[in-house]
């Protein structure tokens, strides 16, 4: 559920008119999907070492001591599973983002002109349309 969501509001911003460099995102945010899982593995194994670990460098900066996340129980199953939803999010990103751009503009327009706001059309044309999508 968690990373279906992320997957769905990042789509949604790749899909807005308004965002600049979508192809650099689209591809920054797909790279994990085809990725070896060893390698992103080793990566994240570096990311979160105890000692020369980049968050726990950054966490330093801020005055907060090292955390052992694969190691301390507490924090080995959160870690992994923030493992798995980044591993997954670009794949359904783009899933969510070809459905978006499946959806007729014309629709989305005739809500405008009836006065519907950004939300009732998210409610009433985005999520209806993308049913098809969610059931993948």
């Amino acid at each position: 559920p968690m990373s279906i969501g992320l997957s769905l509001g990042a789509a949604l911003l790749l899909n807005a008119k308004a965002s600049r460099f979508k192809a650099l995102f689209r591809t920054a945010l797909f790279a994990p999907v085809v990725t070896t899982l060893v390698a992103v593995a080793v990566i994240w194994r570096y990311l979160f070492h105890i000692k020369y670990g980049l968050v726990n460098f950054g966490l330093s900066h801020l005055g907060i001591a090292p955390i052992d996340w694969l190691g301390d129980p507490r924090w080995a199953m959160p870690t992994i599973m923030l493992f798995a939803v980044w591993k997954n999010f670009g794949y359904n990103m783009v899933i969510f983002l070809a459905g978006l751009q499946a959806i007729p503009q014309d629709l989305y327009e005739a809500a405008r002109i009836d006065g519907a706001s950004r939300w009732k059309q998210f409610l009433h044309i985005t999520l209806p349309m993308l049913g098809p999508v969610l059931m993948v």
